[in-house]
């Protein structure tokens, strides 16, 4: 399954992003019904910038083991963003209680905040599931589609794996 770069009106972006085809597409229909639009993030990261990732943080934590490591940035081999299939996305201008990236455990998608948040929290998440997608509880901000996580939850087979570099690449 191609990559696409992903080219919206009613999605932002901060530098050039690609995602799966399929995730494009209902990433678009999730912005087609947003209020506002949607930001993404971050979406495929390349197993490259993976593994510099995780290797700075535990370089800043060198008390923390792998595993510890993971519950902050994906241990490599079983990051989800290397898939193509997962999006870092908010709602523009809405209040969402944590800034992306927080995790002092408020980033926690149902921790309660306030019922602004609360409300602003549940209506991304109802966009997004609504399109088939589902939310890491631990990140208010983070969803898949055709992941690991995803085929468990939805009791199917997981679509997509590790995208490597070029080959598969469409404007």
């Amino acid at each position: 399954m191609k990559m696409v770069e992903v080219v919206d009106k009613n999605i932002i972006t901060y530098s050039p992003q690609y995602l799966r085809e399929a995730v494009f597409d209902k990433l678009v229909a999730v912005a087609k019904n947003a209020p506002t639009p949607i930001v993404l993030h971050e979406g495929w990261r390349s197993l490259e910038k993976q593994t510099k990732m995780f290797n700075a943080f535990k370089q800043d934590h060198p008390e923390m083991t792998d595993e510890q490591v993971h519950k902050f940035v994906a241990i490599p081999e079983k990051a989800i963003h290397v898939t193509g299939g997962a999006v870092d996305v908010t709602l523009q201008n809405y209040d969402m209680g944590t800034d992306y990236l927080c995790f002092d455990g408020r980033q926690k998608t149902d921790y309660y905040i306030n019922a602004e948040v609360a409300a602003n929290r549940e209506l991304l998440c109802g966009l997004m599931l609504e399109q088939g997608f589902v939310n890491f509880y631990n990140e208010w901000w983070h969803f898949e589609y055709g992941t690991r996580m995803w085929a468990k939850m939805n009791d199917c087979e997981q679509i997509f794996d590790i995208v490597e570099e070029a080959g598969v690449w469409e404007k």
